[in-house]
């Protein structure tokens, strides 16, 4: 932005540059009659309040220029909040062969309490794969297997994944920070083993919509209803939202948008986790675990009974 103002500035010197040159040669050519007792002594405070007048008016322009390109570089970072990019960037999947397997009962007491409540607030009670005691136990048949991931930078986030069984299909919930992703595998779906027809649309939506709470009353005791727009067909690539135009950094309550996408056969629904009291809405995704666990599961080794 200053090199676009700078630039400005510039082009503007440069069409004043012969109306100054010809000014400073009227200047010293008055300095010079004056001081031989000429009469043009006069004109000189003429030429500085020209100077002056046109430095004002080259000012103004400068700030409405600059004021301008601020608007527009606002205008698109609030297009790019509303993206599926930019969702995204909120919970920085990783390859299953890079997370480390964790015993659920040895996960930190804070990351217990946290886990527990990333998923009861989209997931209906009877999907929950954990009971709500301590330490973290898995339901009896569900078979969660519970999986973290230490960001070693800023690139990356920590991450707790569980995948379990619920009425016999696989599900996946991966949480970090600042976002949820619930992934549903289509191959577990019948209609969609052969092909990705209207049929299999609507046998994943039956599946979907029986795993998410997408109405009721939340937290606050206020009703609400996801609308989510499915599409015909879940080709790769395809993605909708229940609120596309909602700036995501204005999400206050997780319901007020959800994000779908199909990669790979993998439907992913993103629920995002906005902290109101935090400038921005979200926290660095990166020191999310302490630096105790952390340094345990960079290590690859069991953390044990960790305290974070």
């Amino acid at each position: 932005m200053l090199v676009l103002c700078a630039a400005c500035v510039a082009r503007t010197l440069v069409k004043l540059q012969p109306q100054i040159a010809m000014n400073e040669s009227e200047r010293i050519s008055t300095q010079s009659r004056h001081a031989t007792g000429g009469r043009r002594w006069i004109r000189r405070p003429r030429c500085c309040v020209l100077s002056a007048a046109l430095l004002v008016l080259l000012g103004a322009y400068v700030n409405a220029v600059c004021a301008e390109r601020k608007s527009e570089s606002r205008d698109e970072i609030l297009a790019r909040r509303r993206t599926l990019a930019y969702a995204r960037t909120l919970v920085k999947l990783q390859p299953q062969m890079d997370m480390v397997a964790l015993a659920p009962a040895t996960l930190p007491e804070r990351l217990r309490r946290q886990l527990l409540s990333d998923m009861s607030i989209p997931l209906r009670n009877e999907v929950e794969p954990f009971q709500a005691g301590v330490p973290l136990r898995a339901k009896s048949g569900t078979d969660a297997e519970l999986h973290v991931y230490a960001a070693r930078n800023q690139a990356q986030d920590d991450l707790i994944q569980v995948r379990w069984r619920f009425e016999g299909k696989v599900l996946t919930f991966t949480s970090s920070r600042n976002a949820r992703i619930i992934a549903f595998d289509l191959r577990e779906v019948d209609a969609c083993a052969a092909s990705r027809s209207e049929e299999c649309a609507r046998e994943a939506r039956a599946w979907v919509e029986s795993v998410l709470r997408l109405g009721g009353t939340d937290r606050y005791g206020r009703a609400y209803q996801v609308g989510l727009p499915w599409p015909r067909t879940l080709a790769d690539g395809s993605w909708f939202s229940s609120a596309p135009q909602l700036d995501i950094n204005e999400a206050l309550v997780w319901h007020l948008r959800i994000d779908a996408q199909v990669r790979d056969g993998i439907l992913e629904f993103l629920i995002y986790k906005r902290f109101p009291q935090v400038q921005g809405g979200f926290q660095d995704g990166a020191r999310w675990f302490g630096d105790e666990f952390r340094a345990r599961v960079i290590a690859g080794a069991n953390p044990g009974q960790a305290h974070d």
